[in-house]
């Protein structure tokens, strides 16, 4: 059986749905963990679709402010879950989903490092687009549109994290989209110490325009 999923704007087709029961469709509530485990062993197309639901979006974002292009950020998304659609007979539930989907999203923007810098930049970051995706990144308290009301600000935030060094850039998103420092570095690949201080850097580089990311360390 063969399953498509929208992920964003492209349709993916995935052969491992050889198996699925669609009438026995996973509850909203599953974790992720679960519903990773039912596409993984029983090709179960309703838990992936699932997860796509859950967690393309924020994937999205996340490359997109890495790599500060929407069109190649779409690529690398679609990418990143071809490549766990490959590899989900190799899933082992030894760490979040989402620590799991975004270690494979974030290889993805590395392996496309060379490509991504020798194209042009196709949003900049006086466009709308590009303001009103930053504005839906998510600080530990509340969103950065809570924070930041009126437009001037939200791209002084574009503004302030596109300069930062990419390993910064990483470090400041991912913890900001909930991380502990220990997750970002299997994320990234990178030791706490180091990852730790490229947090640090980056809190300091924006501290100009009163942001706070606040949590445990």
């Amino acid at each position: 059986m063969t399953c498509v999923i929208k992920i964003n704007t492209y349709l993916v087709k995935s052969e491992a749905c050889y198996t699925a029961d669609m009438s026995k469709s996973p509850a909203e509530t599953a974790n992720d963990e679960d519903l990773m485990l039912r596409y993984a062993t029983q090709g179960d197309c309703a838990a992936f679709e699932l997860l796509v639901a859950r967690h393309a979006s924020g994937l999205k974002k996340y490359l997109f402010f890495m790599c500060y292009d929407d069109a190649i950020a779409e690529d690398l998304v679609q990418e990143a879950w071809v490549k766990l659609i490959r590899a989900r007979e190799c899933y082992k539930p030894s760490a979040k989903f989402k620590t799991y989907l975004y270690t494979i999203g974030h290889h993805c923007f590395i392996d496309g490092l060379r490509k991504i810098k020798a194209r042009p930049i196709t949003v900049s970051s006086q466009s709308e687009e590009g303001v009103e995706q930053i504005s839906q990144v998510q600080s530990r308290d509340q969103p950065l549109d809570q924070q930041y009301q009126n437009q001037a600000s939200r791209k002084q935030l574009f503004n302030a994290i596109k300069k930062l060094p990419e390993a910064q850039r990483a470090a400041l998103l991912l913890y900001g989209e909930g991380y502990s420092i220990n997750e970002i570095s299997e994320i990234t690949k990178c030791h706490y110490e180091k990852v730790k201080s490229q947090l640090r850097y980056a809190k300091d580089k924006i501290k100009s325009i009163k942001i706070e990311f606040m949590g445990k360390d």
